[in-house]
């Protein structure tokens, strides 16, 4: 009898309870969510087009405001922009059931959208050991502009790191390193000493999170901070290449490419694998400084002491001198401009900085020795 019971009140408790979920906690209603996400062309500089990909839940409605005068209803517009600026976008939805406490009816964002980048050519000028910069934006007067840390005796070496927006410099003479804002602000000096990895710097570039430079010793990289310094190519004076000049990085075939020393040894133009293989003479005998390369195109840019400026194709087969007034004159900078189809170079004999059409065509006096410079090291930079 007892168990009876038992067994007729929990059948009671258990009616209870379901009755209880069901009235007293019932399903709640779908919230509405606005949500949204976007792509811009052309890389964020306008003009460019945003597209705008709608991911609102349990929306009815849609009404966009896209900060710059337009509107639209639709589910996923596209909106182009003309002019370059900061936009809050606004999307509101509608709901079936607007008054929920839960729902989020609006949601907005501020889209950057950047003006055209700034190019600028920068160079060393051994008058005061400074860097010095050029914006190339097509003025008939170009107006140089400084950095206001000077002192470099020897600037052989100049990269732009375009992603972190730095300038590296080498200094030959007083063996340093020193890293730059694009406009010259927080200078830090990375190295000061002369060591196995690091003595008597040249030609220098940044590839992803590395600097690499070439020096009496070999070829050599680091950190971006200048940490971590280790060996990449070692050389010995007695084997060719016996001292690496300038340095450049072919980008399609991941490859560097370098200059060698002739005024001690045998010249030349080099190249190497990243992995440090597939060691290649490409031109014999140049007595070399400085070197630029134009992958893309195909294309070598380098000085050689004896002939001048000189333009070959990558395999280093097809050498044509284009300035042969710079011969003896010896060159530490070369900058390719493949946008504005321009290569630029000094003359430091004269005081000037040169440029030619990517073909070697049409040298021309850029900046002319009124200007009272001495320029060496190159680099032209897209950062904005």
């Amino acid at each position: 009898m007892k168990d009876v019971r038992l067994l007729l009140a929990l059948g009671l408790l258990a009616v209870f309870c379901v009755q209880c979920g069901t009235e007293e906690f019932p399903v709640p209603d779908a919230s509405t969510q606005a949500d949204f996400t976007y792509t811009i062309t052309n890389n964020g500089i306008a003009p460019c087009e945003v597209i705008f990909l709608n991911e609102s839940a349990n929306a009815t409605t849609y009404e966009w405001d896209f900060g710059n005068g337009e509107t639209s209803s639709e589910e996923n517009p596209s909106i182009n922009f003309s002019d370059a600026g900061t936009y809050t976008v606004r999307l509101s939805v509608g709901s079936e059931n607007p008054d929920l406490h839960y729902n989020t009816l609006e949601k907005v964002v501020s889209i950057a959208i950047r003006d055209q980048p700034i190019k600028r050519l920068y160079f060393t000028d051994r008058t005061d050991g400074r860097v010095k910069y050029i914006a190339l934006d097509g003025s008939p007067v170009p107006i140089i502009q400084e950095f206001s840390h000077s002192g470099m005796g020897k600037p052989y070496g100049m990269c732009i790191d375009t992603i972190r927006g730095k300038v590296y410099c080498t200094d030959y003479k007083y063996q340093l390193m020193f890293q730059y804002n694009m406009d010259g602000s927080d200078v830090q000096t990375l190295m000061s000493e002369p060591t196995r990895n690091f003595d008597s710097p040249f030609g220098i570039f940044a590839l992803e999170d590395k600097i690499y430079w070439a020096d009496t010793a070999g070829i050599h990289r680091a950190n971006l901070d200048g940490t971590g310094t280790e060996v990449f190519i070692d050389v010995e004076i007695t084997t060719a290449p016996e001292m690496p000049l300038d340095i450049a990085y072919d980008h399609i075939g991941d490859r560097i490419f370098f200059t060698n020393d002739k005024y001690e040894f045998s010249g030349g133009v080099y190249v190497v694998d990243m992995d440090g293989s597939n060691l290649t003479k490409l031109v014999d005998g140049t007595n070399g400084g400085a070197l630029a390369l134009d992958a893309n195109a195909d294309r070598m840019y380098y000085y050689d002491h004896e002939k001048g400026m000189c333009l070959n194709t990558l395999d280093g087969k097809n050498e044509v001198v284009f300035d042969a007034s710079q011969m003896g004159s010896f060159t530490w900078g070369l900058a390719v401009d493949a946008d504005g189809g321009k290569i630029y170079y000094p003359d430091k004999q004269a005081g000037t900085i040169k440029r030619a059409n990517l073909d070697g065509s049409d040298v021309e006096v850029f900046i002319p020795a009124e200007a009272e410079i001495f320029p060496h090291a190159m680099a032209i930079d897209k950062f904005n």
